[in-house]
């Protein structure tokens, strides 16, 4: 169903559906969907068996992104993609305090204008032990968010940590590196946040937790920072 601009009317004619009981994918993306769609469907009570909810690329904002975190019934959720919105650091933290979604594998924020209370409230979640994929390109993230986030001992199975386009520094990106927990990671990705000389570059790779030779560095005149672990081992 996605991109047919059913708009908050559809949405909410959609959450009223109460026969759907084995309902496990739902793909509304572009479809014009604000808050009041977007409360109806985290409303529905009936849908406790769905896995992915795809709601990429509407006009939902914090008013909708906090009763989407709110909902305690998607108890078998793995995957959520609402990037592409305006939920921010609203909506970033009531799915960040979310403790229902412990099946979930990944999740899309980029693009939500998540500012650095949100990437905190992130960083801190202890519920997604089975997180895979974290996407928040495009947001505001700063160096405390990053520092939290690279703290985190729960998303033990992690394999891709997408912080592109934030505001993320040199004390941001080495505590990024030097997570230890992160046994499984193939790509940390920090393309174009803030430029780092040649010698922090270097000093995070001599710092890393993880193999140097796997940390791949553009000049700092590139804006670019970026990870990838595909052949590490």
């Amino acid at each position: 169903m996605n991109d047919n601009k059913i708009g908050d009317e559809g949405a909410v004619s959609i959450s009223n559906n109460v026969t759907w009981t084995n309902l496990e994918e739902l793909q509304l993306s572009e479809n014009e969907i604000g808050d009041k769609g977007a409360a109806a469907i985290a409303d529905n009570r009936i849908w406790i068996n769905l896995k992915l909810l795809n709601l990429k690329m509407n006009i939902i904002t914090g008013e909708g992104g906090e009763t989407i975190g709110k909902n305690a019934v998607w108890r078998f959720l793995e995957v959520l993609d609402l990037s592409h919105n305006k939920i921010k650091n609203r909506g970033a933290l009531a799915i960040a305090s979310n403790s229902s979604w412990s099946n979930l594998k990944e999740l899309y924020l980029s693009f939500n204008q998540i500012e650095e209370e949100g990437g905190i409230a992130i960083g801190r979640n202890a519920t997604w032990k089975n997180l895979e994929e974290l996407y928040m390109t495009k947001n505001q993230i700063g160096d405390q968010g990053a520092i939290v986030i690279g703290r985190n001992p729960t998303w033990r199975n992690i394999e891709t940590l997408d912080l592109q386009a934030n505001q993320i520094g040199f004390q941001g990106q080495i505590a990024l590196a030097r997570n230890s927990t992160w046994k499984y990671i193939k790509k940390l990705d920090l393309k174009y946040n803030r430029i780092l000389t040649s010698e922090r570059i270097n000093a995070i790779k001599a710092n890393a937790l993880v193999n140097p030779k796997q940390i791949d560095t553009c000049l700092p005149t590139t804006l670019e920072f970026f990870y990838d672990f595909d052949s590490y081992s």
